[in-house]
């Protein structure tokens, strides 16, 4: 005998409106984490590249000082440590560094810059901006402030 309780009707009617309402808010939140997300991994990206091209430009300064100022162990290393890290993407740092040498200071100073737009889905176009220097002192150096050397 089916049962004619108005209650139990009702509470199927709700949970057909709570079912509703789930899809609802999928359908508005979902979008959003996706969002998030491709936010939270361009942001991870640069870090990455920003984090990568750091390390790149010191070694590289460092190199080209604990050589007697070779200039080339300098830049080989520097494309030897952004390879590393970024692999197929390097190509877009080639031209970005310099190094060069400071006699006059017996030191060596590097520099790297990257700058460009790229486009994120749902984002639009980004600037993706990287930059980065270092200065490193050459070996058998007298420590003092610059100019003031024995």
């Amino acid at each position: 005998m089916p049962s004619t309780n108005p209650r139990q009707k009702r509470s199927g009617e709700e949970h057909a409106r709570e079912q509703g309402q789930a899809y609802v808010e999928f359908i508005v939140v979902f979008p959003l984490l996706v969002i998030l997300f491709l936010f939270i991994a361009a942001q991870a990206w640069w870090w990455w590249n920003q984090t990568s091209a750091a390390i790149a430009i010191h070694d590289g300064t460092a190199a080209a000082a604990h050589h007697g100022g070779s200039l080339t162990a300098g830049y080989e290393e520097v494309r030897r440590a952004l390879t590393e890290p970024l692999g197929g993407t390097v190509q877009d740092y080639a031209g970005t560094y310099q190094i060069q040498d400071l006699e006059g200071m017996r030191a060596t100073e590097g520099y790297i810059q990257n700058s460009r737009v790229i486009a994120l889905p749902y984002i639009g176009a980004e600037l993706f901006a990287v930059e980065a220097s270092s200065f490193q002192r050459k070996e058998q150096f007298y420590g003092g402030p610059p100019g003031y050397f024995e």
